[in-house]
């Protein structure tokens, strides 16, 4: 049996806009045959709004957000000014890659398991661009409305709060729930292009970098020589752009790693 995830084997990776745009368009052809004239699992309409929040839908059948309410609290559009291209574009350039990648692969994954997709929640935060040309930091919780007559997502809805006031580090922090969900499977797939950009010995070194053991601690355990460990680190720090321990730590964490 054809799995779904066939028909997107081209998008192992969605870094610009026109690659997750490409990918929402082509998610048309899931719902051809399909039953879409379900009921909404809530009306949506009766959600009450605090000053910094708003709320959009976006049908994957479609292509398209089909509501918006609330937008002049937090990105300083008036409702009738929201589309999808705003919601995509005004991503911060340093989030975008992985930001768009959450929602792919999200997307994907309740696709391909549309048995619990109900309970699917994905929350993260992120910087977008206001109006005003301004970033704000924010809050994003995305869950699924509807489903088509086969039980895949037909339209989610996205709640946005602004949290400009938290100061936090500026990558983006999240988590995905769904029942039965191999968090570490999902992660690994989430961050399978940053596992590569350290080699494998190079992964090995930063663990035990990270545990605070010297060059020689680090050979030991290896088996290699304690000059053969400080070109190893030398590399990572050159390949990271990280002149300390602290740095490099924190740009593996940044990353997801």
């Amino acid at each position: 049996m054809k799995n779904e995830k066939d028909d997107f084997a081209a998008f192992e990776d969605v870094e610009t806009f026109e690659d997750i745009e490409t990918f929402l368009s082509s998610l048309i052809k899931v719902y051809e045959g399909s039953k879409l004239n379900g009921r909404n699992f809530f009306n949506y309409k009766q959600i009450q709004l605090q000053p910094k929040e708003s709320f959009f839908l976006i049908d994957y059948s479609k292509n398209k957000l089909v509501y918006s309410c609330g937008f002049e609290n937090t990105w300083g559009y008036s409702d009738d000014e929201m589309n999808l291209d705003i919601v995509l574009n005004n991503v911060h350039p340093e989030d975008k890659e992985l930001v768009y990648r959450l929602g792919k692969e999200t997307v994907l994954y309740a696709i391909e398991n549309p048995k619990y997709c109900r309970s699917n929640l994905l929350s993260f935060t992120y910087r977008s661009l206001k109006k005003n040309g301004d970033y704000g930091r924010y809050l994003s919780q995305s869950i699924i409305l509807k489903t088509d007559s086969k039980g895949i997502l037909v339209k989610s809805m996205v709640k946005i709060t602004d949290i400009s006031f938290i100061k936090t580090p500026n990558n983006v922090v999240w988590e995905f729930y769904s029942k039965e969900l191999d968090q570490k499977k999902f992660r690994e797939r989430i961050y399978e292009k940053e596992r590569k950009f350290f080699t494998k010995r190079e992964w090995e070194i930063i663990s035990l970098i990270k545990s605070n053991l010297t060059n020689a601690e680090i050979a030991e355990k290896l088996f290699i020589s304690a000059n053969t460990v400080a070109t190893h680190r030398k590399n990572i720090m050159k390949k990271s752009d990280r002149h300390s321990v602290t740095e490099l730590l924190a740009f593996c964490k940044s990353k997801g790693l």
